[in-house]
């Protein structure tokens, strides 16, 4: 759900997702009328629903995750820093030619909110904090370290995919799918 919420674009839910509906691995359950297709209200999964709740209302109060344009992997006006970068767990650029490999399932990406190219409706520049989303799609733990100075000196964890919306700052972090971290408060560097 964090992955899907947080990407850009417009989210795709089938109703009940929020719920932890399931069709039981059935890929096509459309003409099934039956408990495969059926939302089961009784059986809703509460903390995901307050989760995804909380989720959308994070991603409508930040114009970071409601850009307009496509990123342009530009430099943002007045600095050398893109509106875009992606980064290893190591915190440092991806090579162009690591993407090619499969080995990759481990990165994260820095949405520079000071790179958001489009206007709002007066005709003023947008600006929004800047993220760093991690993913870690491997079996194992990975550890992962904040990205360099140039995007951002303290950290504040707000989203943890393992442990739900949270507005602390959280030290350590293993097997999370999708982490979610802004420049803020806490002085936390590394991620475990």
């Amino acid at each position: 759900m964090t992955t899907l919420l947080l990407s850009q674009g417009v989210p795709m839910l089938l109703a009940g997702d929020e719920l932890g509906r399931t069709q039981q691995g059935n890929n096509n359950a459309y003409c099934q009328d039956n408990p495969v297709s059926w939302v089961d209200w009784a059986q809703k999964d509460q903390e995901l629903l307050a989760f995804t709740k909380h989720l959308i209302s994070f991603v409508k109060s930040h114009a970071s995750f409601q850009r307009r344009r496509w990123f342009q992997d530009l430099p943002v006006d007045g600095s050398l820093d893109e509106d875009i970068i992606w980064l290893g767990p190591d915190g440092q650029r991806i090579p162009q030619d690591q993407w090619e490999t499969v080995a990759t399932k481990s990165f994260g990406v820095f949405l520079n909110g000071l790179g958001i190219r489009c206007v709002g409706e007066q005709g003023e520049k947008i600006f929004d904090d800047g993220f760093y989303i991690i993913f870690n799609t491997s079996d194992q733990p990975v550890e992962f370290k904040l990205p360099a100075q140039q995007c951002g000196s303290g950290w504040q964890l707000v989203i943890d995919s393992a442990a739900g919306l949270t507005r602390q700052a959280i030290p350590h972090m293993t097997q999370a799918a999708a982490c979610l971290w802004r420049p803020g408060l806490s002085r936390y560097y590394n991620v475990r």
